[in-house]
């Protein structure tokens, strides 16, 4: 049987292979851009588009690194941790989402209580609701609504979508690194969204839950809350710690 310390080593050499697999795709095709483009010689307009051709490689590449930092991410001390107003960082995050993907508020929704707190780190927390919506509107469509209301000493955000859902198979891997499912393998990102949001959550000592048609699935279970949403679609639950009052 494996001791708690083999399973870590096996689940970190995992993702040393995981990780370099991922970045070997950008890197290869950043040096056979370069490599075509010393083969002959170009003209401008050509040389201009393996510059933005290598140009957006690299953006991968930064996108990647910046996800394996998150997914590593240390947990919050509370006695150091700063309130974060998540009533409005919720509706600031939402109403600059819309404006950036020209998203016409029907289609993206944002409910809200007053007054919610938590302790952490806003840039964090901000990252995991905004990984949420990228993926419902990615792999689901419009609308998808932003949710969030205490409940006893937690403060629960839910990010809903009415898609055809999440295979039930899959579902238990939906937040592990690197997985994505089939439907989704043409779609662009290295599988990193959910995985990340559930890091920072977990750094944040809360919990993230996957529901999608009907089939539940809890990543950490820490808290006993039961989920509050409709039975259709998918919906990604985050329950936080509230600030003390």
């Amino acid at each position: 049987m494996l001791t708690a310390q083999d399973a870590a080593l096996d689940r970190e050499r995992q993702f040393i292979n995981d990780a370099s697999h991922e970045l070997r795709t950008p890197l290869t095709l950043l040096a056979t851009e370069l490599e075509l483009a010393l083969r002959r010689p170009r003209t401008t307009a050509e040389l201009e588009q393996t510059v933005r051709n290598a140009a957006a490689d690299t953006a991968d590449l930064i996108a990647l690194a910046d996800g394996l930092l998150a997914v590593g991410a240390q947990p919050v001390q509370d006695h150091t941790a700063r309130t974060v107003d998540l009533t409005a960082l919720l509706t600031d995050l939402v109403n600059r989402y819309r404006t950036r993907t020209g998203t016409d508020p029907h289609r993206l929704r944002c409910q809200t209580e007053p007054g919610l707190t938590v302790p952490g780190d806003a840039s964090r927390l901000g990252r995991v609701v905004t990984n949420l919506i990228d993926n419902a509107g990615r792999y689901a469509g419009p609308p998808t609504t932003v949710a969030a209301g205490q409940v006893d000493a937690l403060v629960r955000i839910t990010v809903h979508d009415t898609g055809p859902g999440i295979d039930p198979a899959f579902l238990p891997h939906a937040a592990e690194r690197f997985r994505r499912a089939d439907t989704a393998r043409t779609s662009p990102g290295a599988g990193l969204g959910l995985s990340i949001a559930e890091a920072i959550v977990r750094a944040h000592h809360g919990e993230l839950r996957v529901c999608s048609a009907g089939v539940h699935h809890r990543v950490d279970t820490r808290f006993d809350v039961p989920c509050d949403h409709p039975a259709e679609g998918t919906t990604v639950t985050v329950l936080l710690p509230a600030s003390p009052q």
